[in-house]
């Protein structure tokens, strides 16, 4: 009977082991399937999350204006006119409130501007006949008589241009406006004209000068929602030879990966400086008429018709 009893015993120990073995492993397996499907699942409700967040903000927000923000992130948001609007990491952050010592902030503009815009476009044009109450009244007011959307109707060859008026921003220091207009394009690939869009800041620094920070947008041409085109004009009085002294510079940021972005860079580049010579130019005839008559500056000649030829989008 001993020997009955020792022997069932072992059987039964044996048998226990065995189910403790079996069940052991069933426990990792389920425990590491489990923890596996928990992180999938997680994952695709943020993905789905992320998902609907875009959605909800690409149909909720309407008319939006850009704020210029250095840490942001680019979001494509259509607008009830049908203008997809870019929110950039422009140009760099500024407070909008006034800054507490204004020659400090203005150093800093002037700083970073240089590090951040890598094309330079106009450097130094100095009018020393100008101060900074007569530039802006002249060129950037919105009853001016020769204003940038002038400039871009009858030297570039813009048409249907639309310009708001500038709207001081919350803090009282940076004013905004949008200027939306139709661009020429010499691209047999793409429409004979193409919308585009200008957002601008201007901020002044009291009487050592102003900034005028823009983003330009074009609609309706391939690859143009690839990149943005950011500038900075600053107009700063010139302290040794008096009046004042006019410099820009740009930058192409690229959204979107593509096979092109060379040739957009070099043809874009190319472009944009064009512009802004013109622009000096015309600033120096408006505000500087005699500088004007002895400049030897090419940028705009008497043939309108090749100036816009020059000026319409390539790619």
């Amino acid at each position: 009977k001993e020997a009955n009893y020792q022997s069932r015993l072992c059987q039964f120990q044996h048998r226990r082991r065995l189910l403790r073995r079996k069940m052991s492993n069933f426990t990792r397996k389920w425990f590491w399937g489990s923890l596996l499907g928990i992180l999938v699942l997680t994952l695709q409700v943020v993905m789905l999350l992320q998902i609907l967040s875009l959605k909800e903000t690409a149909t909720t927000l309407h008319d939006m204006m850009l704020k210029m923000d250095g840490n942001a992130t680019v979001v494509v948001m259509e607008s009830k006119d049908g203008i997809v609007a870019k929110k950039t990491e422009l140009l760099e952050l500024i407070e909008q409130g006034f800054p507490k010592d204004l020659v400090k902030a203005w150093n800093e503009i002037k700083l970073t501007t240089a590090k951040y815009f890598e094309e330079t476009a106009v450097i130094d044009i100095h009018l020393p006949l100008c101060n900074l109450d007569k530039f802006f009244k002249n060129i950037l007011a919105d009853d001016a008589p020769m204003s940038i959307a002038k400039y871009q109707m009858d030297k570039i060859g813009d048409t249907e241009l639309k310009t708001s008026q500038w709207q001081l921003e919350k803090g009282g220091f940076i004013s905004s406006r949008t200027i939306q207009y139709i661009h020429p394009v010499n691209n047999p690939l793409a429409p004979p004209s193409a919308r585009a869009t200008k957002r601008q800041n201007y901020h002044r620094y009291g009487s050592n000068g102003f900034v005028i920070d823009t983003v330009t947008e074009v609609l309706d041409v391939p690859k143009t929602d690839c990149f943005v085109v950011e500038d900075r004009i600053i107009v700063e009085r010139s302290k040794k030879a008096g009046g004042v002294k006019l410099s820009a510079r740009f930058k192409l940021r690229f959204v979107k990966k593509t096979m092109f972005k060379a040739i957009i860079t070099k043809q874009t580049t190319a472009e944009f400086k064009d512009w802004f010579q013109g622009f000096g130019q015309m600033a120096t005839e408006v505000c500087d008429p005699a500088a004007a008559a002895s400049c030897n500056s090419t940028s705009f000649k008497s043939d309108n018709k090749g100036v816009k030829e020059r000026f319409r989008f390539p790619w």
